[in-house]
Parts: structure tokens; sequence; C-alpha cells
């Protein structure tokens, strides 16, 4: 069947649109590829080269087309580079189309075409892309506020990267994983006496990656991006001098990026909180805060960037009240209330839909491509599990002989023991021990977040237990032996054996009681 494009085929009118309502030249640029490439389409009636494709591509991803209008011409593009077999584009097209659906918050829409594009690019080994479709999925599930399975969703990421061959794209690759992990360790906000130092070490450490870049268009980008997040937190702190650093880096950034993007948005609105908290070295801070925010509302209304605008009105609105311009306060006020009632409403029947999606097993979609090399695959596989069982009880064996044969007295983990089905949750322990050792600062946000009274628990007990005393007894929670803990320490198994003797003690456990057993029960 012939592509004969529909929806480029109507950019006579978008043209139009664009020449009599823009006076942006991007935007008069982008409907006059679109029109030219529409126009060639339909004269000849053929199908498009993968040049052609690719090119199309590079217009559809501006930020001015992160819209319907972008979702529409992703959608067509999709399955003009499917028809003519061109795995690459549908892959670009594929990532377009969950990128601006997760923009827009249509994550039961984009969770679609995250679950295809990640069948695709581990089908071709792209890994690069593969990644990318992580983030987005570690995107919809913080934006559902599941910040546990957002950062597992990150650390499946981060094994994938020694498989990039190329430098600059696994830098990339991984900038781009800590942008993630950042975000969802603002929207965790926990612990709450230690999460900002995390932003701010996770923001330095994106920052030092992207200086590395030899693109200058992507390393302005990731620049602009992590110095963003840095001076977002520390302007939180009221560290200013350190927030106007960052806030110096991004400015120079500016020049590469363009303006009308939304990092550049991102970037004015917290320049203008910088300059709202910057009363005392600027007696017209009020102006200069209203100025930065009108730029970013300049862009986001221009970008549709509703996320943004919800925070943005109430800051302008604060700005007016301290003017006492009560008419324009209201007004902002007024545009934020109608704003988030609309995106909550879009929210509540996305999240709906997304958690169907996102929770079950769905089944193989027509658009999942196998490999071609299916039977060998198989073969792998089978052979690959062969060796894992019969490795596995060797292990066993091996592990019982020395068991039978340990005649040291060693207070060993509860087995056999009867406790409580409400004490103990085995799947969450296994989850946590795996993440233990992946990602150690990720183990303790999740470890909290799994048993919020823990911690206070242990200080019920005994208030001057130390931080390392609690650290200890997550261990023992987990049900690790006295040698695992040596090993994830760095220390003897004797050292491991008196730190827990003087837990024992600050927690009044008697000669009688199974440590294990009690600290599993608090």
């Amino acid at each position: 069947m012939k592509i004969t494009l529909k929806i480029f085929y109507s950019d006579f009118k978008s043209y139009y649109y664009y020449c009599s309502h823009n006076i942006s030249y991007n935007k008069i640029f982008i409907a006059f590829v679109l029109f030219f490439f529409s126009g060639k389409i339909c004269s000849q009636e053929k199908t498009l080269t993968r040049k052609e494709i690719d090119s199309i591509y590079k217009v559809i991803s501006t930020d001015e087309l992160f819209n319907k209008e972008g979702i529409a011409r992703a959608t067509e593009l999709y399955y003009i580079a499917k028809e003519v077999g061109y795995k690459e584009g549908q892959i670009k097209a594929l990532y377009r189309l969950a990128e601006v659906e997760s923009g827009m918050l249509n994550s039961s829409r984009a969770t679609d075409h995250i679950i295809t594009l990640k069948s695709l690019t581990l089908a071709l080994g792209d890994y690069e892309n593969y990644i990318k479709a992580l983030c987005l999925e570690s995107k919809n599930f913080y934006t559902e506020k599941n910040y546990t399975q957002s950062l597992k969703t990150l650390n499946q990421a981060k094994k994938y990267l020694p498989e990039i061959e190329n430098v600059e794209v696994r830098r990339k690759a991984k900038i781009d994983i800590d942008i993630y992990k950042w975000f969802t360790i603002e929207s965790l906000k926990f612990p709450k006496a230690s999460y900002k130092d995390s932003l701010i070490a996770t923001s330095e450490k994106i920052c030092k990656e992207a200086f590395l870049l030899k693109d200058e268009n992507l390393r302005a980008k990731r620049l602009l991006f992590s110095s963003t997040m840095a001076a977002t937190t520390l302007i939180e702190m009221g560290r200013q001098s350190e927030a106007q650093k960052y806030l110096k880096i991004g400015e120079k950034q500016l020049k590469i990026t363009g303006i009308n993007k939304y990092p550049v948005a991102d970037y004015y609105k917290v320049k203008g909180d910088y300059e709202y908290r910057n009363k005392e070295k600027n007696k017209n801070y009020l102006d200069s805060a209203l100025s930065n925010y009108n730029k970013s509302l300049k862009i986001c209304n221009l970008l549709e960037y509703g996320g943004l605008l919800k925070t943005l009105y109430p800051k302008i609105a604060k700005v007016y009240a301290n003017k006492n311009d009560l008419e324009k306060e209201l007004l902002f006020q007024k545009k934020e209330i109608a704003l988030k009632d609309s995106l909550d409403n879009q929210s509540a029947i996305e999240q709906n839909e997304f958690k169907k999606k996102a929770y079950s097993i769905k089944p193989q979609s027509e658009e999942l491509v196998k490999p071609v090399n299916k039977i060998l695959f198989y073969v792998i596989v089978i052979l690959l599990a062969l060796v894992g069982i019969s490795a596995f009880i060797f292990k066993k064996y091996l592990s019982q002989r020395k068991h039978n044969n340990q005649q040291a007295i060693e207070e060993k983990p509860f087995e056999n023991e009867t406790m409580p089905k409400d004490k103990i949750d085995v799947s969450s322990i296994k989850e946590l021990t795996s993440l233990l050792y992946e990602d150690a600062n990720a183990f303790h946000l999740i470890f909290n977040e799994t048993y919020p009274d823990f911690k206070n628990n242990l200080l019920k007990i005994n208030p001057a237990i130390k931080p390392s005393d609690v650290e200890f007894c997550t261990l023992i929670k987990l049900n690790l032996e006295t040698k695992e803990i040596a090993v994830l320490k760095k220390m003897t198994v004797g050292a491991v054996e008196a730190k827990k003797y003087r837990i024992r003690q600050k927690l009044n456990i008697s000669r009688e009681q199974n440590m294990y057993i009690f600290i599993s029960n608090i």
C-alpha cells in the first residue's frame, strides 16, 4: 500500500497558520519542511526513503511540536517506517511518541509505546534507546508516586550501560539515568534530613559528566539541565552564592540551546526563585524575580508546558501580593486553580489506565519483533538454565557439608523458627537484599519507605543508639549472616561478632533470645 501521508497533506493549512499567528522562524521553517515532504509524496505517490524519514524525524523532534500535533506526525512517521521495514525509524518515532505522551501526562498511552519500544530495541541490540525507554518508564512510575519501582527501573537501566561501546553515547545514557534519578529523589523527598544533599551530589555529578561530552549542543542541554537542578536545591537550602555559580553556568548555555525550549523555561523559573530570595543584595528583587518568571511564562505558554505553569502561577501571584497589586494577584490565583483542576482530572483518568497496563502481564503485541536467530536464542537459554541449576545444586551441597562440619558456636539467622506472618515480608526482604548490593543509596531510601517505624522503634528501646548500630540492625533485619555482613562492610568476622554483641547489650537482648528473631519483630 502506498503511503500518502494524510496528516502531512494538510500542511498547506498548517503553513498558513504558522505564518499568520507566529513570528517564530523556527515554526515557519518546520511547517515549510513538512509541507515540502508532503508535496513530494503526494505528487510522486511513492514511499519515503530512510534518509527522508530521518529528516522528518529531526523536524518533528523540536520542542515546538511537543504537543498533539507532534503526536499525530510521529504516529504517521512510525507507520511509514514500519511499511518500508526501517526498524531504526520505528524506534525513533516510538520514542518520540512515548516522550511526548509522558510529557503531556498521558502515562497510559506512553506505556503502550514504551512496551513496543523496549521489544524493538532489545531485538536490534540498540541498548542506547532501550535505556531511554527505561528512563521514560521510570518517569511514569515516579509521576504515579511509585518511587520504589522508579528507582528499580533506573537500576535496571544501569546494568545495560556496559553494552554501549561508544564512550560518548554511554556517557549520555549515564547522564540521562542520573537526571531521572534526581527527579525521583526530588519527588520522594525522603529521608527529610538528607535527601537534599543527595540531590546536590547527583546534580554535581551530572554537571561534571556533561562537561566531558564532545557534542556542543548535547553538552549545552545537559549542562543547562544539571546546573538548573543544582541551583534549585541550593536555593531551597538558602545557599544563594553557590546557586548563583550554577545559574551562571546555565546562562552560558542559553546561546547554544536557543530560547524556546523546556529546559530554558525551567532555568528562568529557578532564576526567578533566586532573585526573589535575593532581597538583601537587590532592592529591586521583586521586579527581577517577576522579569524572570515572565520569561519562563512566555515559553510555557508557547510550548503548552502545563506542568511548569502549575508551579509558576502561584509564584507570580506571590510576587504581585508583595507588590500590593491585588488585581493581578487574584488573576494568577484564578489561573492556578483552573489549570490545577484540569491537570488533576486528566491525571486521575490516566493513572487508572496506567495502573492497568504497567502492573499487568500484557499479551505479546503484533508489533513485537522476534530475533532472527530465534532457535539459537532458545538453545542458549536452555543451556544457561541447565548450567545455573547444576551450579545451584553444587553450591547447595557445599554449603550443607560446610554447615554439618562447622563446630564453632555462632548465632545463626532464623530459619525454621515459627514467625508471625505479619512480622516479615519475605518478598520485600529479598528485593531489599538485592538492591543493597546494587545501589546502597537507593537501598536506604527504599528500606526506610518499606519499614518506616523501624528506626523509631529502635530509638524507643535505647535513645542513645548510634546511626552505625541502626545500619547494622537493618542488615540483621534482612537476615544476613555474620560472614555476609563482614564482606559487605569490609570487616573481619570477629569485628562483626563484637559489634553484634554490643548491639545485643544496647537493646537488652538476653543470651537466651535469638538476636535475628528479636530484631525482625521490631
